[in-house]
């Protein structure tokens, strides 16, 4: 019972982060903003994760294994039958990690930064939990589909993760018009952002598909 409530516990503390994180940055969430949200001393948030580092560790894990259980059951409620039927549910997986994710991409650009408040046995336990998951995965998306390899999958992953962070660091954290946050601004933002990424992805994506059916015609 002790350790059933202390783990509740703990996601409590770490869902109260994540939710600070949807108007915040890494930066601007202190463990104190988190303890007065949560109605408790900083000494109880301390209790359960040594370092605000620690604490964003378990919640960049938490969010990576929603993310992918979210991936995981949409690939697995679609029918691939081609390069182009991947290349659908692959921007369908980009508008939901847009759409429902911005906290995790948020946390992504500042990962090195909560690394570096973090012992090294914590980061290789995360990075192992976090490569189990991508892993499971990429098995998922090869049985289904055989137009990639698992290193192209890798690949696809690894470009969108770009995308994402590299255009949010850009247009969300450093435009000047994103300074005033009303309502409209944020829409449009938003939206303009989606909207490069997408763009970009589907580049990369028919690049691929370009190269793929050259050298099929090739040989």
């Amino acid at each position: 019972m002790a350790n059933e409530k202390r783990a509740q516990k703990k996601e409590q503390i770490i869902y109260t982060a994540i939710t600070m994180l949807e108007d915040r940055s890494y930066n601007d969430v202190r463990i104190e903003d988190i303890a007065q949200k949560m109605a408790v001393v900083k000494s109880n948030i301390f209790y359960y994760f040594p370092s605000k580092g620690n604490l964003y560790l378990h919640v960049l894990e938490k969010l990576h294994s929603e993310l992918i259980e979210r991936f995981i059951l949409e690939f697995n409620q679609t029918s691939i039958k081609n390069a182009l039927d991947f290349k659908r549910v692959i921007m369908k997986l980009t508008d939901i990690y847009i759409r429902d994710y911005l906290p995790l991409i948020k946390l992504s650009i500042d990962s090195t930064r909560i690394f570096s408040e973090c012992r090294k046995e914590e980061i290789l336990q995360y990075n192992k939990a976090v490569n189990a998951l991508e892993d499971r995965l990429h098995s998922i998306i090869l049985e289904k589909n055989t137009s990639f390899t698992r290193n192209e999958v890798f690949y696809i992953f690894e470009v969108q993760e770009h995308f994402l962070r590299g255009y949010y660091q850009d247009m969300i954290m450093n435009a000047d018009y994103a300074i005033p946050d009303e309502g409209y601004v944020t829409w449009e933002r938003l939206s303009l952002y989606e909207f490069r990424v997408t763009r970009m992805l589907r580049f990369f994506f028919d690049g691929i598909l370009y190269e793929k059916n050259k050298n099929t015609l090739d040989k």
